[in-house]
C-alpha cells in the first residue's frame, strides 16, 4: 500500500532556536496585495479524474518575492550546521540540493524565492543557497465522514486534514492517488506540505538532512517528517 508524507509544522527538533522572521507577514500574494485568507481567491481549478472522489485540484498563485525572500533570522547553537529542510509556519525552506532533486521529479509550477538565514547582527549563515518553497498544487476534499474518528497521532490533526484522512480510510484507490502526487497542500491549510515516498526516497538518497521521520513526542534532532499511511 503507497504511502505519503507531511512536513512538521513547527520546527522538527533539529537544534536549530527560531528567534524572528525579518519583515512584515504575509500579505503580498500574486502581484497583489492581499490578506493571507484571500489567497484561494486567486486559485486556478485545474482538471482532473479525482473530481471523481469529490477531490478538486488547484494551482495557487506565485508569491511576489518582495516578500518571499525576505531572510530569517535564527539562532544556531554551537556545532549544529543548518538542515537542508526547515520548516516554519507556512514555508519550508530548502536547499539548492534539495530544489534541484523536487525539479528533476515534479513538473508542477511550484515557486523557489531565493532567501537566506541570518544571525542577530544580519551576517548569512548558510554556504550554500536556500529558497523559500511555495508549494502550489492544492486539493480540496468536499466528502466526509461523520462517523470518522481520526486514528491518535503525535501531532495535531486540523479541521482540513481530518476531511482528508476521512475521505482516504476507506478508499485505497484515492489513497494510492494521492501517494503518486509530489508535493502538495490543503485548500485552507497552508501550513502543511504533503509529499510522496519517491520524494523522500530521492531526499533520502542525496544525505538530504532534517527529514528523518518523526518517531516520539520526545522528537530528536533531525525528525521534521511525519507519516500519514
Amino acid at each position: 500500500m503507497a504511502t505519503f508524507y507531511r512536513f512538521l509544522t513547527v520546527y522538527g527538533g533539529t537544534k536549530i532556536k527560531f528567534h524572528k522572521s525579518v519583515g512584515r507577514s504575509p500579505r503580498v500574494m500574486a502581484g497583489h496585495d492581499v490578506p493571507p485568507q484571500e489567497f484561494e481567491w486567486c486559485f486556478d481549478e485545474l482538471d482532473s479524474d479525482l473530481s471523481n472522489y469529490n477531490v478538486k485540484v488547484y494551482r495557487a498563485p506565485c508569491v511576489d518575492e518582495k516578500w518571499a525572500s525576505i531572510d530569517t533570522m535564527i539562532s544556531l547553537k554551537k556545532g549544529v550546521d543548518l538542515p537542508d529542510v526547515r520548516t516554519s509556519g507556512s514555508f519550508v525552506a530548502v536547499s539548492s540540493k534539495v530544489k534541484k532533486i523536487i525539479l528533476e521529479l515534479d513538473s508542477f509550477e511550484h515557486q523557489f524565492v531565493e532567501s537566506d538565514f541570518t544571525d542577530k547582527k544580519g551576517a548569512v549563515l548558510n554556504e550554500q543557497q536556500y529558497f523559500r518553497l511555495n508549494v502550489r498544487k492544492f486539493l480540496s476534499f468536499d466528502h466526509y465522514d461523520e462517523n470518522f474518528f481520526a486514528p491518535r497521532k503525535s501531532y495535531d490533526v486540523s479541521p482540513k486534514e481530518r476531511k482528508m484522512l476521512s475521505a482516504i480510510q476507506n478508499n485505497d484507490f484515492l489513497k494510492n492517488e494521492l501517494a503518486k502526487i509530489p508535493l502538495w497542500r490543503i485548500w485552507g491549510q497552508r501550513n502543511i506540505v504533503y509529499f510522496n515516498e519517491e520524494l523522500l526516497s530521492l531526499l533520502r538518497s542525496e544525505n538530504v538532512s532534517g527529514i528523518q521521520t518523526y518517531s516520539e513526542v520526545a522528537r530528536k534532532p533531525g525528525q521534521g517528517v511525519i507519516s500519514c499511511g
